[in-house]
């Protein structure tokens, strides 16, 4: 994040952010995109960090973000460079044996970051993480099912075929293109066409099955 050439967020997305306050969570770069942005210290760790990790909570930590969380925790780690120094307004809310900064926070600001990856298998509490996030600090409601998107998506189709327009479609089989089918014929009827092209490459009994 601190070489030359790296990628960084505009100026004008950083002040859309703060006009809007949208809250930020950056994760493992995003992380060290806040400090690199907002007056951290982003530097090459003595020791890189690829796996596991026991991550610890500062002591009386109440940071809404790893709400619930125990005082150590599983975590998955892949960095070489580390937070050396927080950014200003921020506060460190966890670190491991290898980084005293893994976890910091701006309530004020809203923005929230993390070295460790909350979004992988290997790590068996960031689900947890990222519902507070986008639960409890972006206030994101629980309510939408798949049926809203279905719903969504047919009544879209319809405006804009309109009552009398044909539409022709190509499937394979797979999921995504059955699926397509599926929700424009319930959206349209019989006036949606189906498309599938035998190559002569197809698996067998493969073009009859569609």
């Amino acid at each position: 994040v601190y070489e030359e050439g790296a990628p960084h967020v505009s100026k004008e997305i950083w002040e859309m952010i703060k006009e809007r306050e949208i809250p930020v969570l950056g994760i493992c770069y995003g992380m060290q995109e806040l400090a690199h942005t907002f007056g951290g210290d982003v530097a090459p760790g003595l020791k890189r960090e690829y796996g596991k990790a026991m991550v610890s909570r500062v002591e009386g930590c109440t940071s809404k973000l790893l709400e619930g969380l125990p005082a150590e925790f599983q975590m998955w780690m892949s960095h070489g460079d580390k937070l050396h120094a927080t950014p200003t307004g921020f506060k460190h809310i966890a670190g491991t044996s290898n980084a005293d900064f893994v976890a910091i926070e701006n309530p004020e600001t809203r923005m929230w970051g993390l070295q460790f990856h909350p979004e992988v298998t290997h790590s068996p509490l960031g689900p947890l993480i990222l519902k507070n996030f986008v639960v409890n600090i972006a206030g994101a409601k629980q309510d939408w099912v798949m049926e809203d998107y279905a719903n969504e998506f047919i009544e879209s189709v319809r405006k804009q075929v309109g009552e009398k327009g044909h539409v022709i479609g190509a499937v394979s089989g797979g999921v995504d293109s059955t699926v397509a089918a599926v929700l424009m014929t319930k959206a349209i009827g019989d006036r949606f066409h189906a498309v599938l092209v035998d190559n002569g490459c197809l698996r067998k009994n493969v073009g009859s099955l569609v």
